[in-house]
């Protein structure tokens, strides 16, 4: 029994999901899918309120997350960044963590987009209390709907540790109940 259970329990164990998203993920405040084009002008007249994103900005952004992963085992980070109407005219837009570069948005238009970047290599930034810092470079007209960091950390050894020890118990008290 107490075999059967050690080697179940890599298939018990969960990975948890550890998320920071600044903005409001609805679509530019228009409800806007995948891909769907809208008009600037929509936005122009928002005024950038406190924690808002879906307003209508020029040039470069800088985003600071302060989610801290100090002592998780991860195994996965992503950030995806909502946005609509950049990188059309003076070429891509950039996207930089804590200075080191990640690619580019994906854009077009006055269409929405979202774009996602594997940043696991980069699982050191997210400890302590220094911010992470997203900057985008577009050198265009654009809005972000959201960015968001989500990060899938693994039990720790120890945590599986106690299940199966508290399992084993809740075996061997069963057993001793029928006998």
């Amino acid at each position: 029994l107490m075999a059967l259970l050690i080697l179940a329990l890599p298939i018990a164990a969960n990975a948890d999901l550890i998320e920071e998203t600044i903005g409001d993920v609805d679509g530019l405040d228009l409800g806007l899918a995948e891909g769907e084009a809208f008009l600037f002008n929509d936005l122009l007249g928002l005024a950038p309120e406190a924690g808002d994103t879906d307003y209508w900005r020029y040039g470069s952004n800088t985003i600071s997350f302060s989610l801290d992963l100090s002592g998780q085992t991860v195994s996965a980070i992503d950030l995806v960044i909502g946005q609509g109407g950049a990188c059309t005219l003076s070429g891509p837009c950039d996207v930089f963590l804590n200075g080191s570069l990640l690619g580019n948005l994906v854009g077009g238009s006055n269409n929405y987009f979202t774009t996602m970047f594997d940043i696991t290599a980069y699982a050191s930034e997210f400890s302590g209390s220094a911010p992470v810092t997203i900057s985008l470079d577009t050198g265009d007209g654009w809005a972000m709907d959201y960015a968001s960091v989500r990060a899938t950390t693994v039990p720790e050894p120890g945590t599986l540790a106690l299940l199966g020890i508290g399992l084993a118990g809740m075996g061997i008290a069963r057993r001793r109940k029928k006998a």
